[in-house]
């Protein structure tokens, strides 16, 4: 324990997820506290994914690219990572895309196409059972 700790006493952090193992449960809501996963990170290619409903989180994603310059975001590189919604009211299979800075900070940004999460459904659902998430940039 450090010293700090000691002195202080120790404050509880917020729990890491995923725990280690297959991943069975899904976070719900803003991703909060520091991201601690195993991420497989699909590199770019020529086809890119659209996410749809990106309007209704135009403050998160301006927080998380560190506001606006002339030139667009400060910040434009980010970690993508696209997570399950089965309790989704519209749509069971609903895949959520949220980024996550390079100091552990995340948000929602929108959702993967209806067409689009019941083509990668498959993917992320093989790499949850091996307790990874997919990824990109």
């Amino acid at each position: 324990m450090s010293f700090l700790k000691r002195l202080f006493g120790s404050t509880s952090a917020p729990p890491t997820w995923p725990p280690p193992g297959p991943i069975t449960t899904w976070p719900v809501g803003d991703l909060k506290g520091k991201l601690e996963v195993d991420a497989v990170l699909f590199e770019p290619v020529r086809k890119t994914v659209n996410v749809v409903g990106e309007g209704s989180y135009q403050g998160s994603l301006e927080r998380l690219a560190g506001g606006r310059t002339i030139d667009g975001p400060r910040d434009r590189y980010h970690t993508a990572i696209l997570l399950p919604e089965p309790t989704n009211p519209y749509d069971p299979n609903a895949v959520r895309v949220a980024v996550v800075t390079s100091s552990g900070d995340g948000a929602t940004i929108g959702y993967l196409s209806r067409e689009d999460a019941v083509a990668y459904r498959p993917v992320i659902d093989r790499l949850a059972a091996q307790g990874k998430v997919a990824a990109c940039r």
